[in-house]
């Protein structure tokens, strides 16, 4: 039975009879290194949602770029996967890091394959063709179509895209 809704953003979390759930930590007294960053306001919002938690107790490090592994994990917790168990066998993904489940289940759905070799390569900063690549994956085991909004547009560097992100892009 539910007794309690609460909506943030695009995460709705219900909440059903005899569930306790901790209040999240407010992450703007949490973080010292976001007080005056042009996406504060952003990052309270995915810190709030659960999606990131930063890199310590007291440091988001806002200007740091995402890894492959970061990216995954996210998108994961976005899905509120179970990834309760999972390993991967991907041989640079060591199963006592945060995102080895991700990552494992990530590549069960077919949402990420690796980097070739038997690797993901989870501490390289991933890249734009990377992340739409693995977000239209994503789409595809989510069973999401998205509407054309805007007429595709050819970029200035679309040479510089790869053969297996042209699509994706």
């Amino acid at each position: 039975e539910m007794t309690n809704v609460q909506a943030s953003g695009n995460i709705r979390v219900v909440f059903e009879e005899g569930t306790q759930v901790d209040p999240p930590v407010d992450p703007s007294n949490k973080f010292t290194d976001i007080e005056n960053h042009w996406a504060k306001d952003d990052i309270l919002s995915v810190v709030e949602s659960g999606l990131f938690s930063g890199m310590s107790e007291t440091e988001f490090a806002p200007d740091l770029s995402i890894t492959r592994g970061m990216f995954v994990t996210v998108l994961g917790r976005l899905d509120q996967a179970d990834v309760s168990g999972k390993t991967s066998t991907f041989s640079d993904v060591p199963a006592t890091e945060y995102y080895a489940p991700y990552v494992a289940w990530a590549a069960e759905n077919n949402i990420v394959s690796g980097m070739g070799n038997n690797e993901f390569a989870p501490n390289s900063q991933i890249t734009r063709e990377q992340m739409a690549l693995i977000i239209s994956n994503y789409l595809n085991y989510a069973g999401v179509t998205l509407e054309e909004v805007n007429a595709a547009i050819d970029f200035t560097d679309q040479e510089m895209i790869a053969d297996w992100a042209q699509s994706a892009v």
